[in-house]
């Protein structure tokens, strides 16, 4: 059997808008940009020797390690960290190919492990928030 206790408040519905965005729209943007930053990082080992499969890619261009950002979207409190990097001569995105892999290269993924390893940590930013 489970116990618990139920509490409910009522808030006119723009005021609770307006309280979530101010608590928690600071907190969320300072955890996307550690993110992120964390993801600059996984991929700033510089190039030789080249990175084994399974392993965050090393440095060659900056192209890859640039194209890590975070960012809000229109809608408050979402905010994205992503990676695009595009070749010099134009065609596609090989940050994608680098977090997936391809049929000829075994995946580097650097996105996924960003995420592993900064959860834990994430809850620093949401301290004085609640």
């Amino acid at each position: 059997m489970k116990f618990g206790v139920k509490v409910k408040i009522k808030i006119p519905k723009r005021e609770l808008k307006k309280t979530l965005d101010q608590k928690f729209d600071s907190p969320l943007g300072r955890a996307a940009h550690f993110m992120a930053g964390f993801a600059r990082q996984m991929v700033s080992t510089p190039y030789p020797p080249a990175s084994s499969a399974y392993n965050p890619p090393h440095l060659r261009t900056g192209t890859l390690r640039t194209g890590i950002k975070a960012e809000r979207l229109r809608k408050k409190l979402t905010y994205v960290v992503s990676a695009f990097a595009k070749p010099k001569d134009g065609t596609g995105n090989y940050a994608l190919d680098l977090e997936f892999g391809t049929r000829n290269m075994r995946a580097r993924p650097f996105l996924r492990p960003m995420i592993t390893r900064t959860f834990r940590s994430l809850n620093i930013f949401f301290k004085g928030a609640f």
